[in-house]
């Protein structure tokens, strides 16, 4: 019994939550006049903070040094001391260091006064960061432009917007502070950090850089972790550290966004509310730095579902996505049963419903591992090559009209082939990235066709094969990102000589490496120096190829975007949502809702040669993937931590290639294709049989494609493949012929059913292992029997279009799930 007991205290000690408290930040440096440094004393949780403790007491010791007020310590005189904090019966204290009071220090005005008019709105796109400006002053937007914003500022109009002689009657600051009229209003209180820090900048002689002010290596945000209850609040503090060591509080000068609102806002004080279960991603942005920091509500636990006892993890994968189900509470679903499993894997895998024969196989199929088994064979069908080899089509923008149908043609037979033979996807963008020669010889060399322009180029780069949307810092500096113009416009200069040449046969043009030309930079018309986004830079006067500059640096196995883009990508093509969504927009300020999950996928993918296969193969054995997605009452609302399987539509290629499986006519589809050498085109059909995944081009005509969402590959952007439903849709099922003309055609599956002499329970049984890869329920079976049986012996191939098109038409067909 005493040994029982001790097992149960032990057991209940380990599941009770470590309550304690925390100080946010651990010391205090003021180094500044104007600087100031906000405390938080959190109530902590397992490492988390849960809420602010209301009833903390805190003084500054010896009380001379600083004052305390709302929990914000300002300077008075230099020395060094403590902050004694008390929180009930806990006590602890944080040294505290103060310096640079009274001797005149002078603000940096790139990365001090600017991030001030930034905070305040003064260079936004409704202000002075517009087009043209306002009120004659134009600045850059959300300073991208230093230099020409101290110019405006200090310069401009005879220099009448700063009084050296009186600084406080400086033009600028009456403005701000709505003493003279301000069609902005006033933005600038008197007194306040932000009008000391801009005053003493004036009478410093309103400089653009001192000359002695450290440069900043980045920013923090604490506290780094929260687990709130619902609609409670805590503050967030920014902290910016110095090359020099100097860590300074940053909080009133920087820009707040949470990354799912539906679970936690944020005021532009920083102040994070909570509105909803689940987890938020916090980014704070303050000169050109991102951090982020999570905020967690867990979902009420339900009594009447036991947390995760059915649950039991196969994989490292599951290991670890269960382990954040554990901290929000999250109740996974039953795993998926087979006839859900096999017709997920076939369609996620090969595109393709699973046959009738292979339905009877899997039923019948009672050897141990039997599903990694029938993953294996889905990762080794034909069709494989076929559905991969289209969605990196998709993915590299294949189509005639940007490319002479012959380059298609040759550009998709490249593709097919490094599926085709499982190349590591890091060889597949260096053929890519360092093609030269014939584009008809070297079908991968057509990347540099559809993308002629370096400005285009680089952005589609870096969406394809970086996750990075920098199409906004061509003409200033990413307003949600870390990524300035200058970035932009040097990693542009990469593909400043990449020539392209007519060759001798249509359509052929030839990649050439040229010696010579640069991207000029927008604002200064001045190249930069050819550098990969947070990369090491190339010389303009080199002569080497920049593509294997870039090269070199994007496949080095040290590079933190490269290997998580193409994990993400797949993970998403499974899951119906990415790790990171959307799947090419992995910036630090839309962070993954997995992060260890992602980065140990990363690792995985590398280790593995960048194989494709062998990803896919750890996604696919994962319990997390075989899930049902059939919700409980505890899952039911989430949508981001893979707790269910997230049904998704078919895509519209797949869909018409089912039409054709099932009903067993074949789609016909029109095609472009080159013509004699005099450049001319005549128009000619692919053959009969060929399936809307094996088509090169996505040019090809068809209003069922296009009623489905097929994407034009005219952007690099998951988001041009639609999923939503709509009237076109419904008409095309309703009216169109893809569907009805094949029900419809002489010889089709229903004229075979009946030709053959098979029984209405044998017919309905078939119907719904060819469509639903399922068997009929007693009810659906009694149901269809009754309309069968009823039906005139002339009438039954009429009455089987309508059941045929009945299933076809339902959310269970239509949706993979």
């Amino acid at each position: 019994m005493l040994l029982l007991l001790i097992i149960k205290i032990l057991a209940n000690s380990e599941n009770t939550p470590q309550v304690s408290h925390a100080v946010f930040p651990n010391k205090v440096s003021l180094n500044d006049p104007w600087d100031e440094q906000k405390i938080i004393v959190a109530n902590m949780e397992s490492g988390r903070a849960t809420s602010v403790a209301t009833d903390a007491k805190i003084r500054v010791v010896p009380s001379e040094l600083a004052t305390i007020h709302e929990n914000t310590v300002k300077p008075i005189i230099n020395g060094s001391g403590h902050i004694e904090i008390e929180a009930g019966n806990w006590k602890t204290k944080i040294p505290l260091t103060i310096s640079g009071q009274g001797e005149g220090k002078v603000p940096d005005f790139k990365d001090q006064v600017e991030p001030v008019l930034t905070r305040l709105g003064c260079n936004a796109g409704a202000c002075h960061g517009a087009l043209a400006g306002k009120g004659g002053l134009k600045l850059s937007l959300r300073a991208y432009d230093p230099e020409s914003d101290h110019n405006a500022m200090v310069f401009q109009v005879l220099g009448r917007r700063i009084n050296l002689q009186t600084p406080e009657k400086s033009f600028l600051l009456k403005k701000a502070m709505g003493v003279i009229p301000h069609g902005g209003g006033q933005k600038l209180r008197p007194g306040s950090n932000e009008h000391k820090l801009l005053l003493a900048w004036i009478r410093a002689g309103s400089p653009f850089s001192h000359g002695s002010f450290s440069p900043q290596k980045g920013i923090e945000i604490l506290p780094p972790v929260s687990r709130l209850q619902l609609g409670s609040s805590i503050p967030m503090i920014v902290l910016a550290h110095q090359n020099d060591g100097r860590v300074r509080d940053v909080t009133a000068w920087t820009k707040f966004a949470s990354a799912y609102e539906p679970v936690a806002g944020v005021s532009p004080e920083g102040t994070v509310t909570t509105v909803g279960n689940g987890e938020a991603a916090i980014s704070a942005w303050f000169n050109n730095a991102v951090a982020v920091a999570r905020v967690q509500t867990p979902y009420p636990a339900i009594n009447s579902i036991p947390q995760n006892k059915h649950f039991t993890p196969e994989t490292w994968i599951d290991g670890m996505v269960s382990a954040r189900w554990k901290e929000l509470n999250i109740v996974p679903s039953q795993d998926a049963g087979d006839d859900e499993f096999l017709r997920r894997l076939w369609l996620d895998t090969i595109g393709m419903i699973p046959t009738v024969d292979q339905f009877a196989a899997f039923q019948a199929d009672k050897a141990p591992e039997k599903r990694n088994r029938w993953i294996e064979k889905a990762l080794a069908a034909p069709e494989y090559n076929d559905f991969w080899t289209y969605k990196w089509s998709d993915l590299f923008l294949i189509r005639t009209g940007r490319l002479n149908q012959s380059a298609v043609w040759a550009m998709h037979g490249a593709l097919r082939n490094s599926v085709v033979s499982n190349r590591g996807w890091d060889e597949v963008t260096r053929n890519i990235l360092l093609a030269r020669g014939s584009t008809l010889l070297n079908g991968e060399g057509n990347f540099y066709v559809l993308h002629r322009d370096p400005s285009e180029l680089a952005e589609t780069v870096a969406v394809t094969f970086l996750g990075q949307s920098i199409a906004c810092a061509r003409c200033h500096n990413h307003p949600l990102e870390k990524w300035t113009q200058d970035q932009y416009w040097s990693f542009a200069n990469l593909f400043g000589r990449v020539g392209l040449k007519s060759g001798d046969t249509d359509g052929e043009m030839l990649v050439v490496p040229q010696r010579l030309g640069d991207v000029p930079h927008l604002r200064t018309g001045k190249p930069m120096a050819p550098t990969p986004l947070d990369g090491p830079s190339l010389p303009v006067e080199a002569v080497t190829d920049r593509r294997e500059h870039f090269a070199q640096w994007l496949l080095d196995p040290a590079n933190p975007y490269f290997a998580r883009t193409q994990v993400n990508r797949v993970w998403r093509h499974f899951f119906g949502r990415g790790l990171v969504e959307p799947d090419d927009d992995l910036r630090l300020t839309n962070p993954s809702t997995h992060e260890e999950l992602l980065a140990r996928l990363a690792t995985e993918f590398r280790t593995s040669g960048y194989d494709n296969k062998s990803l896919m193969r750890l996604i696919l054995r994962s319990k997390a993937y075989q899930l049902s997605s059939s919700t409980n009452s505890n899952n039911e609302n989430d949508n981001l931590f893979f707790s269910h399987y997230q049904p998704k539509r078919l895509s519209a290629e797949v869909l018409l290639d089912a039409y054709s499986q099932i009903t067993t006519i074949p789609t016909k589809f029109d095609a472009i294709s080159p013509g004699g050498g005099n450049g001319t085109t005549k128009y000619a059909g692919y053959p009969l049989g060929t399936r809307a995944l094996q088509l090169p081009d996505a040019a090809v005509a068809s209003p069922f494609l296009d009623s489905f969402g097929r994407p034009e590959r005219l952007q690099s952007c998951s988001c041009e493949r639609e999923s939503d439903t709509g009237v076109a849709q419904i008409l095309q099922m309703s009216n169109g012929g893809a569907l009805n003309e094949k029900l419809r055609a002489a010889g089709n599956i229903i004229e075979q059913w009946i030709a053959s002499g098979k029984s209405d329970t044998e017919i309905v049984q078939i119907l719904f292992r060819a469509t639903l890869t399922r068997d009929p329920s007693d009810k659906e079976k009694n149901h269809y029997l009754n309309i069968l049986t009823k039906a005139m012996r002339t009438e039954k191939r009429e009455v089987l279009e309508d059941c045929i098109w009945a299933i076809l038409s339902t959310r269970e067909f239509l949706l993979n799930h």
